[in-house]
């Protein structure tokens, strides 16, 4: 009975697509459970449906999807593929040239080489310039001259050491002339002629890398300019950090620098001396033995006053 329908519906010009529709509508399926379970889109299912072959694959696939339909809404395969074959279109060949897949880019490929030895060329030429620049960046400093060779008797005085203890070092160390002893009965003349003899040279002296007292002597103490003023101690007691500026008469700086917390400055200098704190507040003032009261010059948390002034007449 469903052979004849088909058959029927063959003869006048329709094919299997029909029956296919009835046979899911009884079952309850819409075209997207069909195409689900076909896995086919829902536009071939209505497309097989209305027996528009003309955008599936081709007979031959058309074919396959009219058994698999058939089965699953339970139709015989038989009379289903009979009826498709009445159809202009189940006489046509399947292109299979379009259904082929296309041709898929490998290593091989020209263009994936060029590309390959493209990439490859600009990582070497990135890392090349990498290593020039890391290696302007580290490159070595200049060398300097060397010192010149000192001089018989002469010491030699590390850069970091403050002008005046250098020169206090220099004298230490200067040679001393010994006079020739006289000629005894028991003691004869030497045969040769006295020698000089050099006293070794005297450690720096000690000036803000000590590290709880801290002794400055201006230059003038050593050189012996022209006295402005009595010579004075200044004592400051570093409670808090502060930087410290104190200079002298001639204008010396006998202090300048930044002392941290817990340390003794011992200055000793021409008067009147000059000072400046930063943290004025975090330092007591010793001057010749006396405490000196600095909270009348604040401004802020810093202060300058002048120790040791000499009265006008």
């Amino acid at each position: 009975m469903e052979t004849e329908a088909l058959q029927k519906k063959s003869s006048s010009g329709f094919g299997p697509g029909p029956a296919l529709a009835k046979a899911r509508e009884a079952l309850g399926l819409t075209h997207e459970d069909v195409a689900e379970r076909l896995r086919l889109a829902p536009n071939q299912v209505q497309a097989i449906e209305a027996d528009d072959y003309d955008h599936l694959p081709g007979p031959t696939y058309v074919r396959g999807y009219l058994r698999s339909y058939a089965e699953l809404v339970g139709l015989k395969p038989g009379p289903v593929l009979e009826a498709y074959g009445h159809v202009p279109a189940a006489t046509r060949v399947a292109d299979l040239a379009n259904l082929a897949p296309k041709d898929e880019l490998t290593s091989q490929h020209r263009h994936v080489r060029l590309a390959t030895y493209f990439m490859v060329a600009l990582i070497i030429a990135l890392a090349v310039s990498w290593w020039q620049g890391r290696a302007r960046h580290h490159a070595p400093a200049a060398v300097s001259a060397p010192a010149p060779a000192a001089t018989p008797g002469a010491v030699a005085v590390p850069a970091s050491v403050r002008p005046e203890a250098a020169a206090a070092a220099r004298r230490a160390a200067a040679p001393v002339a010994v006079a020739p002893v006289p000629a005894t009965a028991g003691n004869p003349a030497p045969q040769t002629a006295p020698t000089a003899i050099l006293r070794p040279a005297a450690p720096p002296t000690p000036v803000s890398m000590s590290p709880v007292t801290i002794h400055a002597v201006s230059p003038g103490a050593v050189n012996g300019p022209a006295q402005v003023g009595a010579r004075a101690q200044l004592v400051l007691t570093m409670m808090e950090e502060s930087w410290v500026d104190v200079r002298d008469a001639q204008g010396n700086k006998l202090l300048y620098e930044t002392v941290p917390a817990g340390r003794v400055v011992t200055l000793d200098g021409n008067a009147p001396l000059k000072v400046f704190l930063g943290n004025a507040a975090g330092v007591r003032v010793v001057f010749d033995g006396k405490l000196f009261n600095s909270a009348p010059y604040l401004r802020g948390q810093v202060a300058r006053f002048t120790l040791g002034a000499v009265p006008a007449h």
